[in-house]
Parts: C-alpha cells; sequence; structure tokens
C-alpha cells in the first residue's frame, strides 16, 4: 500500500493544479483520487497493534455469544437475568459479607418411604417423606435435607452406618414434626428437630 501524507491545506487542487474546496466529494471520489481499494484499507487498520477488523461472520459470533451466555459473573448480569423463572448457575454462589439472600420458598420433593436420600434429589428441598428415610452414606460438611414427617405416626431416618448427633443410632421424628439433616464432615450428621 502506498505511503499518503496529508495536505498542508484543507483544499484539494484539480488536475490543473488549481485549489478547490472538499464540500461534497464523495468517499468513492476521494479513494479514486489517493487509489486506495477497500483492502488498502483494511491492511492499514490490521498493520496497527490492537486494531482489527471484523467481518460478518465474526459480527454474527460476537451477536451470538451476547445471546447464548450461561454464565453471569457480576451483580449487572445477574440483575438482567430478574423475573426469569430459572436461573441455572453451574458453580457456587458466594453472598458478599453484610449482604443477604433470600429464597421465599423451597422446592418441594414427595419421597417414598425406605428411601436413601441422595444430595443431587433431595438435598436443600422440603422433603415430604411418606415414611422412613436413610441419610447417604457419604456427606460434604453443609449438605442438609430437611425431612417433614406428614404421616400419622412416627418416621426413622437411618443414619447408614453414620453417626447423628454424635451417637450411633437412628433419629426418630414424631408425626407432623421436621428436622433438618445437615452434614458436618467425615459423613457424619447433626439432627435439628
Amino acid at each position: 500500500m502506498p505511503d499518503y501524507t496529508a495536505p498542508s491545506s484543507s483544499a484539494i487542487e484539480d488536475n490543473a493544479g488549481t485549489p478547490g474546496l472538499a464540500s461534497g466529494i464523495t468517499e468513492a471520489e476521494i479513494r479514486s483520487l489517493l487509489n486506495l481499494e477497500a483492502s488498502d484499507i483494511v491492511a492499514a487498520v490490521e498493520s496497527e497493534s490492537d486494531s482489527n477488523t471484523f467481518t460478518d461472520a465474526d459480527h454474527s459470533k460476537l451477536n451470538g455469544i451476547a445471546a447464548s451466555a450461561t454464565a453471569y459473573a457480576d451483580s449487572d448480569a445477574i440483575s438482567a437475568v430478574e423475573g426469569e423463572s430459572t436461573l441455572a448457575l453451574s458453580g457456587s454462589v458466594t453472598v458478599a459479607t453484610g449482604q443477604t439472600l433470600v429464597s421465599p420458598r423451597l422446592p418441594i420433593v414427595s419421597v417414598s418411604g425406605s428411601t436413601t436420600l441422595s444430595e443431587a434429589t433431595h438435598a436443600g428441598r422440603y422433603l415430604i417423606c411418606a415414611g422412613n428415610v436413610t441419610l447417604p452414606s457419604t456427606s460434604s460438611a453443609g449438605e442438609h435435607y430437611a425431612i417433614l414427617n406428614t404421616t400419622g405416626g412416627n418416621i426413622t431416618i437411618g443414619r447408614n452406618s453414620r453417626n447423628i448427633n454424635g451417637a450411633g443410632s437412628d433419629f426418630t421424628l414424631a408425626t407432623f414434626k421436621g428436622a433438618t439433616c445437615i452434614g458436618i464432615g467425615s459423613n457424619n450428621w447433626i439432627v435439628l428437630g
């Protein structure tokens, strides 16, 4: 691409060397005068550091990123999805010190008798239990189960060979009572209720 030097005045000379004002001149006329092609302009932009041109395909890709983004890393991004019926996050969520997290209700899961609870299906939910249930054999600290007994009699929360409240015995939950089972590490549990 040839080098060009900006004129010292705002005038453009015609072929006879007579200066004339540049009003009304079109882009095509300027490219013609300077003997520039679109590829020359692209090459000039691309040769500079921190400068790039984008093709139509590049623009489509960039537009698609915003349309299909699923990771929200800041409060502005989360504010943008308020009002959605669900927001599925694949990682942990940390609430800053002094801030709160409000959940007006938790999901409810109906659990049949003789069920061994699992983190994926039962943790962090209200469990309406129709009979005895068994805690998982392994747990992470903080994993928790909210067990609600809506039967006409007692149900047993089985310890699965682990300790509940420091003892090697199951927990009996009376009718129409609730208990929260919290993993405390080493696959042991504290039951409140």
